[in-house]
């Protein structure tokens, strides 16, 4: 069964802004800090940020996290801090 409405609801969805949500918490207990671990040269967290900020389909990202060191990585990238957060880029 075919609701209707149903190709109206796919275009009002297509036409959303689409925003990514990054969370990264400081404490991990299985890696400390894995967030900020250097991998070729740069924190693993920056990867994301990148890949979020170069992705066509996403149309803004905010980084989220309760650690310093890594909202400065944020910061680095492009975000501005606020509320415990730094985004958007």
């Amino acid at each position: 069964m075919q609701c209707e409405h149903s190709d109206e609801a796919v275009v009002t969805l297509q036409e959303q802004p689409v925003l990514a949500l990054i969370p990264a918490r400081g404490g991990s207990k299985g890696v400390p800090r894995k967030n900020l671990a250097r991998i070729a040269g740069k924190p693993l967290l920056e990867y994301t940020l990148e890949a979020a900020l170069e992705s066509k389909k996403i149309d803004g990202a905010y980084l989220s996290s309760d650690d310093a060191d890594i909202l400065e990585v944020g910061r680095r990238k492009g975000g501005r801090h606020g509320a415990g957060s730094s985004g958007p880029f």
